[in-house]
Order: structure tokens, then sequence, then C-alpha cells
């Protein structure tokens, strides 16, 4: 059901491609229309110029093909009236033959005639000015302008009334002939030098006010007396003939009956034409649709379908070019058929200009931007074959590289045709620079940023401090690189997809943890490469050097037991608040293992803070009271020993007094210990803790007890200080 739908809009479309034109709506001008009320009109033959229009007519039967516009108005015009009417007279010389000459292909001095014709009649359009017509219909519009301008000039040089005087000198610089929206005005030849003299050329107004004239003069009611440069029939036999692809000997000796059916008006065309016209765009606009359905279809994502490899996308990129490109040639092929071969005029072949020439502009720009993208994809697959290597990576790592230059080329080259395009439809180049100034104005009101990014990408892709699959950290941002772009770079994170503007990245401080072992690309791909571990961990206060050390080498010695952590490496330092800092870097053998490298992360930072934990309670702290006696203070030492040796996993490493308070003398002493957890190693302590405070009980060694005063709010009070206590209650606070 759905095909046939779709025949049926392509079909209805291009059938108001053809019609919706059918009856153009000419604009009013402001020239001035004929209308001769006077009944004694002065005839061409009677006119004062006359002779001089002989003269020009017979100079230019000798086939003297130089410029038409002159240095004077009576030159301008009446050298553009005499070569049209020689042109006329060619033609029907040409046809009369061609009815009576046998065979289809035109004699050779039919083909010098029309040679000639051809010659004339691109003089006289070269005296118009059609520098207001967009360029997509300039040479066809300054034709149609031409041939009726003949007309228009047959009715009004031989119904004048009075007399016209037709200046033959250049003190004007415009002039417009009595009566009419005619004018001519100076202007440059097509002479390249700068000192080249003005002429006088027929003003684009004169263009402009051609069709309401032209209708004017055609009306039934004004009616023409045939002298020897009047051409009544000119334009209709221009317009409602075909081109060349109805060969025009062949169509001229048609019976008139035929070529009657043939020539009926349809608007400005004949049905021939139309019917030809029709069938072209017929074939054109389905096929268009048709490709460009197909062209769209590649983007779009199937339920269920996998994201295809970065092979199949090389491959995709051509076949999408193979969609597009056939549109430019096509679109070429059917404005020169509807122009040249089937002779489309006047309003019909400006609208067809205009749609086939954006239909060609636009495909072309695409086909371009294709084209560089699908040569940048194949140049990444063609250098890796040379390195004979099939690593998606290392083309991922190419592709990087070229298909930037690529893109940046193709968008280059679009634009350029953009402007091309919208010169050729008509807007003025100043209009179109106007336009060109727009970006910039952009770029100076919010795009710095956007041009921040540019530049940093590539001062990225010269210096190349990380590439496509290095595991890296950007500030606080870990992952792997999964593309580096020219205006942002893309890290695959255990929590997801983070994008960097390469502004940013470009000012951050990079750290690339991916070194491979080995030069060989096939070994990049391996678990030679895993994802950095980085921690660091705040140190509790009072661990000496000793303390340290044995962090640090508990940790490397817990490491090397693990199969799935390598290039493990401890140090301490400072904090801007003077703190002891663990910094632990280490590499887990995985490979973008989201889950695995978490688990082995979580498992390290465990351990670690359950070594310094143990190394932490290996230092302890005991008091004992001032009262002690001295020689008890002596046996401190040597008990707190015999009871560490007690258990054969602990040992002493020192003991000594640390410091003496107002209350108590701060005994420190450190162990040795074999425990491995934490757990057993505390409960030994704790038991450690209840024999000292045994054996010192048995010795006699006091053990202080917190004590505390409360003072008066106000020592300062001149009354006598209140008595907060009970009277039951002794003189001092426990």
């Amino acid at each position: 059901m759905k095909k046939p739908a779709v025949w049926a809009l392509c079909f209805l479309l291009s059938f108001a491609f053809v019609h919706l034109p059918l009856y153009p709506t000419h604009a009013e001008t402001s020239g001035e229309s004929i209308d001769p009320t006077n009944s004694s009109q002065v005839r061409l033959v009677e006119q004062p110029f006359y002779p001089d229009l002989q003269n020009i007519s017979n100079r230019w039967d000798r086939s003297y093909m130089g410029e038409v516009q002159g240095k004077t108005p009576e030159y301008t015009l009446l050298n553009f009236y005499g070569v049209m009417a020689k042109v006329a007279s060619k033609i029907e010389s040409v046809s009369a033959v061609a009815k009576t000459e046998p065979g289809i292909g035109w004699s050779n001095e039919s083909k010098q005639t029309i040679k000639e014709a051809e010659l004339l009649f691109a003089s006289a359009v070269e005296s118009l000015d059609g520098s207001s017509i967009p360029e997509s219909t300039r040479p066809d519009r300054k034709e149609e302008a031409a041939l009726k301008l003949k007309e228009i000039l047959d009715y009004v040089l031989d119904n004048s009334s009075p007399n016209l005087e037709i200046p033959n000198h250049s003190n004007y610089q415009d002039w417009r002939l009595p009566s009419t929206g005619i004018h001519l005005a100076k202007g440059k030849s097509n002479d390249d030098s700068s000192l080249a003299d003005e002429e006088y050329f027929f003003t684009p107004e004169t263009i402009s006010n051609i069709p309401k004239m032209y209708n004017f003069v055609k009306q039934p009611s004004r009616k023409l007396i045939q002298n020897e440069f009047t051409t009544p029939s000119l334009y209709k036999q221009y317009t409602y003939t075909p081109g060349q692809l109805v060969p025009p000997k062949w169509y001229l000796k048609l019976p008139s009956g035929i070529r009657a059916l043939f020539e009926q008006p349809l608007g400005d065309q004949s049905l021939l034409q139309i019917s030809l016209a029709l069938v072209v765009t017929i074939i054109y606009v389905p096929i268009v649709f048709l490709l460009t359905h197909k062209f769209l279809t590649t983007f779009k994502h199937v339920k269920g379908e996998h994201k295809p490899s970065i092979w199949l996308a090389d491959n995709k990129a051509w076949g999408r070019l193979a969609f597009i490109a056939p549109i430019p040639p096509l679109s070429l092929f059917c404005n020169y058929l509807l122009d040249q071969q089937i002779n489309l005029t006047n309003f019909w072949l400006e609208k067809s200009s205009l749609a086939l020439d954006i239909a060609f502009y636009l495909s072309l720009g695409l086909s371009i931007l294709l084209l560089f993208e699908a040569l940048g994809r194949s140049s990444s697959e063609w250098i890796l074959s040379f390195r004979n290597s099939n690593s998606e990576v290392e083309l991922k790592r190419i592709n990087n590289i070229i298909l930037p230059s690529c893109r940046f080329c193709g968008a280059i080259s679009s634009i350029g045709l953009m402007y091309a395009l919208l010169i050729r439809i008509g807007l003025p180049p100043s209009t179109v620079l106007a336009f060109s100034a727009v970006p910039g104005l952009a770029i100076g009101l919010g795009a710095q940023r956007i041009l921040g990014n540019l530049f940093s990408g590539i001062s990225i892709q010269t210096d190349r401090p990380v590439r496509i699959g290095d595991f890296c950290k950007v500030n606080n941002q870990e992952g792997f690189v999964t593309r580096i772009g020219l205006r942002s770079i893309e890290l695959s994170t255990f929590s997801g997809r983070v994008t960097i503007p390469n502004s940013t990245f470009d000012s951050a401080t990079i750290q690339s943890f991916s070194k491979p072992v080995s030069s060989n690309i096939e070994q990049i791909d391996s678990d030679s490469i895993g994802q950095n571990i980085e921690l660091q961990l705040e140190m509790p206060s009072g661990l000496g050097i000793g303390h340290l050390n044995s962090i640090i080498e508990r940790i490397k010695n817990y490491a090397a037991s693990q199969d799935n952590i390598s290039k493990t490496s401890c140090s301490f330092c400072e904090n801007e608040n003077g703190d002891i800092v663990l910094s632990i870097t280490a590499l887990s053998k995985t490979n973008q293992e989201w889950e695995k490298y978490l688990s082995i992360r979580q498992k390290l930072v465990s351990e670690i803070r359950l070594i310094v934990a143990l190394i932490k309670n290996t230092k302890q702290t005991i008091s004992v009271g001032r009262q002690t006696k001295p020689e008890l203070i002596k046996k401190i030492r040597n008990i707190i020993e015999t009871l560490i040796s007690e258990d054969p996993r602990l040992s002493m490493s020192y003991c000594r007094l640390s410091s003496i308070s107002d209350y108590s003398l701060d005994f420190v002493f450190n162990m040795n210990t074999e425990y491995e957890g934490i757990g057993d190693f505390l409960d030994a302590v704790a038991v450690l803790k209840q024999k000292i405070l045994h054996s010192f009980a048995g010795y006699g060694i006091h053990i202080p007890y917190p004590t505390s005063v409360e003072l008066d709010k106000n020592p300062f009070e001149k009354n006598e200080p209140k008595n907060y206590l009970s009277k039951n209650e002794p003189d001092y606070l426990i």
C-alpha cells in the first residue's frame, strides 16, 4: 500500500511542478504604456531616422559582426532594430528552404545561414543590460526580452505621433523613447579595459517593462502595417517551436494541421513542449525522491540492530555518496533538456531552472561532504593495510587524525557552493557578502568558545598527548579515550561517557597510564595495558617513619600477591594542611571491564585501610601517676616487654618515657606484629592491655584518673564565692 501512495505523491508533485505556473501574473511596471490617441500616426518610412536605419540594415546585411550598442541612443536603438530584422529574415529563409529540401538534416547553406543568424542575435542580446536578472536564467531572459522588444519597436516606430526624435549625440545619461518604457543609458562595454568608452545599453528597467508593453502591442486591436523591418510572429515562432529534441527540419516538414495541434497554446508554451516537459518531470522527481529516501534510511536505526563497527561505517560512507552523487548530473541534464531541447521559455523556464539549480547545488554540496568523508575513512583503511594491521583501535586513531581535516575541506567547499547558489538565484553579491559577515558577528558575540575548542583541537591533534584507546586522567575524570574531535574529547569512564571541551582538555593536567610494553600495535589491545588505579589516603596522626615504612612494605607485599594488579608504587607526601598523605598508583589488568576494575579498586582500598589500622595500633601509649615511686618507674619497660613476649606473634620495638604532664608520666611502646588480620591483632592488643593493668596493680603502679575543678564563673566579683556543692558532698570533684 505504501509504494502506490509514494508513486501517486510523486506524480502529483511533478504535475504541480509543471502546471502551477501555467498562468503567470506579470508584475505591473512603472513604465508609461503605449496608447497613441492621435489618428495621424507617422509611419516608419516617414521617420527622419529611416535613411539611417536603411544604411545600418545594409551594413548588417554584409554580415557585419560588430557591437550593436554605440555611443549615441540612435546608434544603439537602430542597430538593434535592424539586426533583429535580419535575424528574422534569415530564419524565415531557412524555414522556407527546409519545407522543400530533402532529408531531415540541414544543408551546408542552411547551416551557414543559421550560424549567421545566431551571431547576429547574440550581438543584439548583448545590448540589453541584464544585471538585475538572476544568473540562472539571465541568458534565456535576455533572449526573450530581445525578441519581445523587437516586436514592441515594430509598433512604436510605425505608430508615433509626431515624428520620433532619437538623439544622435551622447549628452544624455539616460534617455527614454517617448511614450514608452524603453530606456537607454550609458554603461561600459564588454571591453575589459577600464578606459573603455561608455556606450548606450537598454536598461534593466526596460527589461522589467517589456512584459507589459508586449501584452499591449499584441492585443488584437493593435494592428501592424507590414514593412521590410516588421517581424510580427518572431517571438511566437521562438517560444512555440520545440528545441533540438524534435529535429527542427523534421518538425517543419509536418503538415500544417499536425503542427497546429502541437502548437496549441498552453500558457506561454505549446502543447508539445508542455507534454515533453511533463515527461521529463515525471521521470526526474521520482528518481530524486527515491535516491533521497534511500540516503535518509542509512541514518535510521532499526530496532534490535547493533551499532555497526567502524569498518561497516566506512563502507556506509561510500554507500551514502552513491545515493546522492547521481542527483547533480541528473539535475544538469534535465535543465539542459528543458532549456535547449524542449525550449521552455518565460515563466516556465525561470521556475524550472530555479528549482533544478537549487537541487543541483544542494546535492553537489552534500556530495562533496560525503566524498571527503568517504575518502578520509578509506585513506585510514589504506594506511592501516600498509602496516599489515587489522586493529580497530588503531583504525580509530588514524581516523581521528585524517577525518577532521577532510571534513573541514568538505565544509569549506560546500559553503562556497552555497554562496554561489545565492548569487545564481538572484541575490546581489553585496548581499551575499553581508550574509558572510553574519558568521563573523556570531563569532564576535558568542562563538569564541567554539573557535577556542577548534584551535585547541588542532593543537591536540598535532601534539597528541593522548590517543584513542589510552587510559588517562583529566582533572578528576578517569577513563578510556574513545573519540578525539575538533570540538571535544570523549572519555568512557566507569560511570558513563564524559565529553570534555578541547579548550578545557588543552589547559588541564593530563595523566596517561596506558603505556605499551612493545611497539607492536597488536599488543596495545592486550591485557598488558590496563586501567590505572590512583589513590590518595590521608594518614592518621602520630605515625613515625617506621610505621610509614611498614605500611608501604605491607601494601607492596599485598599487591605482589594479587594476579590482577601490577606496577604498584607508594609514596608519602604532605598536603597543604601539613598532613601526611599516602599516594598509591597501580595498574589493574583490565581492559574497559568496569565492574572488574571497581572490584579490584575497592578491594585494594579496603586492604590498605586495614594495613594502616594495623600499623597504627602497634604504637600504644600508657600513663602512670606522678606519685609512682622512681624504682617502680624503672621497671615499667621490663614489665611491658615481658608481657609482649608472651605472645609469639608480637615483639617490642621500643618503650620509652615520651612526656611528663601535670598529672601523669606517659610511656610509649611500639610492637612488631606478625598478625595479618586487624581483628586478631586488636584482640591481642586488648589482652595485652589487661595484663599490663593487672601487673601494674600488683606492683603498686598507679594509673591516673581524669580530674576536674569547677571554678567560679566570675572570679573577679567582690562578693563571696557561692558554694555549689551540697553539704553532704566532699570538697573535691571526681
